[in-house]
């Protein structure tokens, strides 16, 4: 296939880049602007086969402009050209974050949203674009991800924290052990992506949920990686007031689509993520 792929230069899009091209498609990367020239866009998709839209800011605590010009408006300017060159399927990186932090079973795609910040609100609004832009010529898919990790996971992040903490000789001490999340390594994320771009999607707007299926608490990883790096694991603190957000995805319809489950189990993946970022 010819795969037109934004965020090329992430922790995701070289992943993916990387898998596509050993796969054998041919991959043109896109820098994506909410100002990109239309006839650079244009070029760019002629004859292109998909989109994979992997680009964005993916920071929570972005405020509300930032998250709009990064997230949003390129995907209405990506949209329009993709129709524009007749490129037949359009994938969006998406959140779960989008569910909300609540309940204690995991989400499904059609339950109701409830985005608790302005990155998950702009994720809302680009899908809701992709969604209306899908039709009979166009194919829209929205792939919610959850809490995916890997060696760059930053600092703002529970596991980087926790990977910068066993990096530097513990002690391994998070703020509130309690909430449960769907940890992804990174790699089975670009493998869930091939899988899915390779599986018939038929026409119209789809919502595809993309993690592990499995809920482990914030107690749970950390005390997962002090045993893998064998570092001390901090007492609990008095836990902060209030019920512990918990947001585990269903990960039904993605096996059904793709036959597949992600293959690295957590302790596995925190041990690659102890290495260093490359």
């Amino acid at each position: 296939m010819i795969v037109v792929l934004t965020g090329a230069g992430g922790r995701l899009g070289r992943r993916a880049l990387a898998r596509l091209q050993a796969e054998g498609h041919a991959v043109r990367p896109l820098r994506l602007r909410a100002d990109s020239d239309e006839t650079e866009l244009g070029s760019t998709l002629a004859g292109a086969d998909a989109v994979l839209h992997l680009g964005g800011r993916a920071s929570a605590g972005a405020d509300p402009v930032a998250c709009e010009e990064a997230n949003v408006l390129p995907t209405r300017r990506l949209l329009s050209a993709s129709t524009a060159a007749a490129v037949p399927r359009v994938l969006l990186a998406s959140t779960g974050l989008l569910y909300g932090l609540g309940g204690t079973t995991p989400r499904r795609e059609d339950e109701p949203t409830a985005p608790a910040s302005a990155y998950a609100q702009s994720k809302l609004d680009a899908e809701e674009w992709v969604a209306a832009w899908a039709g009979p010529g166009l194919c829209g898919e929205a792939l919610r991800f959850s809490n995916l990790y890997g060696p760059e996971s930053g600092p703002d992040t529970v596991v980087g924290l926790a990977l910068a903490q066993a990096r530097s000789g513990g002690p391994i001490a998070l703020r509130d052990p309690r909430p449960v999340r769907d940890f992804l390594w990174i790699e089975d994320a670009a493998e869930a992506l091939l899988r899915l771009l390779a599986a018939p999607p038929g026409p119209g707007f789809h919502v595809v949920n993309v993690g592990s299926g499995r809920g482990v608490a914030i107690g749970e990883l950390a005390a997962e990686l002090a045993q893998v790096a064998g570092v001390a694991l901090a007492p609990p603190a008095e836990a902060p007031a209030g019920a512990p957000g918990s947001l585990v995805l269903d990960v039904t319809r993605l096996r059904q689509r793709t036959g597949w489950a992600p293959a690295t189990p957590l302790a596995e993946g925190l041990r690659r993520a102890l290495a260093p970022a490359t």
